[in-house]
């Protein structure tokens, strides 16, 4: 059973072209240019991390506007801002935990 040295899947005997689209009947030097890298998920993890941290400081902007209120929007102070911070801070490291994991995550 040979393994796809692009994405590292373990193909059938006799399989000539593995899902990713690599052919393992040709070697390396053979293939597509686009299809001799390895295949990295690391600028998918990279923007979703980005966009978890993104949404816990969208989080912490809302929180300080309930508390504090603003003139300019028009926002009067909100009495849930206490259960609403009980929710915020496990809740934003958590995900903060979770955005630096996949920023350092390996292949």
């Amino acid at each position: 059973m040979p393994e796809c040295p692009r994405c590292k899947l373990i193909n059938p005997s006799g399989t000539r072209l593995c899902d990713c689209g690599y052919a393992l009947s040709l070697p390396p030097d053979m293939q597509a240019a686009a299809i001799r890298n390895p295949v990295s998920g690391g600028s998918s993890r990279r923007a979703v991390a980005i966009l978890l941290i993104a949404a816990v400081g969208l989080a912490w902007t809302a929180y300080l506007l309930m508390i504090n209120g603003s003139a300019l929007l028009g926002i009067a102070p909100n009495n849930l801002a206490g259960v609403y911070m009980i929710v915020l801070i496990p809740v934003s490291l958590a995900v903060v935990g979770l955005a630096f994991i996949l920023l350092n995550a390996r292949k």
